[in-house]
């Protein structure tokens, strides 16, 4: 790459971007596929299919392979595709304006990552007049006015091919992460029940009991504590969906002491609300700011008893499948709020090995863990490091050599 001296011509989308509107004759009796589109960049999702009954007399229009589609409710968060061969007979309401870029002078690729740059998502959200959230719905003539920096084709193919060639490398590590998760469920499944046993440990007998009898359920606090001391404060969102304390809030004893759940290093926070405990939301505290925490009502908390468990062998159970599975089996209350009853988890039955077995188990899942951990971080950095190639190339600050 090198720096070139030429300017890009600044143009209008209107001048390359056409809008298009393939109406659908509705059948009350067929089946129709409709997209969607998250916010952020996150590209297109499909919806479950719904009959033309359903739809009634709403407007829906087919999608072609090659479109740009917004998401007009949510442009202004980057709400913006590329349909694929994965989308063809697929369609998209009205809240999903449908264009084609002309491809002899622009790549549809090129326009996409353009508005995935923070100066793009920017101008989508200075044509989203109104509040925050469903009120700021895209004028689509503002849209196609706005003016964007248009390189000659050929270094739009290649800006592009790069950062396919990103993308491509965020893919692999992105199924290099669901193939150890895959295999990490499998593991834990496997040595938490007995079905694989380490040879050191063969014939020795595994006790049946309940995680009530193995840890205390949502313990009171029992410690005296310095009122001018500062804790961990924890919320839902501090909590990552692989089971990590992704960050604490540090905040004086005083503030958190009342109307917050307690707990404290080594004690097992689990998710009992919907959807977060369909989500793997629990985590093992540890590194509390000293050693003391407070966080969100929807956990609960099981503190190990040491004689008998390790807190990793409980937080194992915690976000297997099956434990998740029957928690949420047996929720009680309404719909959308349905929670997780404590003598569920107080009587849930796990097989109880020695604590010599126990180490010898958490230390291989352990294992696998860091291994996931060191894929998101480097996902993390070629995330990063596409972003600012993005900003990079796009703005023309970088030039391809064509």
């Amino acid at each position: 790459m090198d720096k070139l001296h030429e300017q890009w011509p600044i143009v209008p989308l209107s001048a390359f971007l056409t809008k298009v509107r393939r109406s659908i004759n509705v059948q009350s009796q067929e089946l129709y596929s409709q997209i969607g589109i998250r916010s952020h960049g996150k590209g297109i999702f499909h919806k479950e299919p719904i009959s033309g009954a359903e739809i009634g007399d709403k407007q829906i229009f087919w999608v072609e392979p090659g479109d740009f589609v917004l998401n007009i409710v949510f442009a202004w968060e980057g709400a913006v595709a590329l349909t694929s061969e994965k989308e063809k007979g697929m369609c998209a309401s009205h809240r999903f304006p449908t264009f084609v870029p002309n491809p002899t002078l622009c790549d549809p690729q090129y326009l996409l990552r353009y508005f995935q740059t923070p100066i793009g998502v920017e101008q989508l959200g200075l044509c989203s007049p109104g509040g925050a959230g469903r009120n700021r719905t895209l004028n689509q003539a503002e849209f196609l006015s706005l003016s964007i920096p248009l390189p000659p084709l050929a270094e739009q193919h290649k800006i592009a091919a790069i950062l396919g060639t990103w993308d491509a490398a965020i893919a692999t590590v992105e199924e290099l992460i669901a193939a150890l998760q895959t295999r990490k469920q499998g593991l834990m499944h496997r040595l938490l029940t007995g079905e694989v046993r380490f040879p050191e440990f063969a014939g020795s007998e595994w006790e049946e009991t309940t995680l009530g009898e193995i840890a205390t359920i949502n313990p009171r606090k029992s410690k005296v504590f310095d009122e001018a001391k500062y804790v961990s404060f924890v919320s839902m969102a501090d909590v990552s969906e692989q089971g990590k304390l992704v960050s604490t809030q540090i905040r004086p004893y005083t503030a958190v002491s009342s109307g917050y759940t307690f707990f404290e290093d080594n004690d097992v926070l689990v998710a009992k609300i919907t959807p977060c405990l369909e989500n793997g939301k629990g985590a093992l505290a540890r590194n509390l700011e000293n050693g003391v925490g407070f966080g969100s009502t929807e956990f609960m908390v099981l503190r190990a008893e040491l004689e008998r468990a390790l807190p990793e062998f409980i937080f194992y159970h915690s976000i297997t499948q099956v434990f998740r599975q029957q928690a949420e089996q047996n929720m009680v209350g309404s719909a959308g709020q349905k929670r997780v009853r404590p003598d569920f988890v107080s009587t849930y039955s796990v097989l109880l090995p020695s604590i010599s077995e126990q180490l010898k188990i958490t230390e291989t899942l352990i294992c696998i863990d860091k291994q996931i951990d060191s894929c998101f971080e480097y996902n993390s950095r070629l995330r990063q490091q596409k972003q600012a190639l993005m900003q990079q190339l796009l703005t023309g600050q970088v030039r391809v050599l064509v």
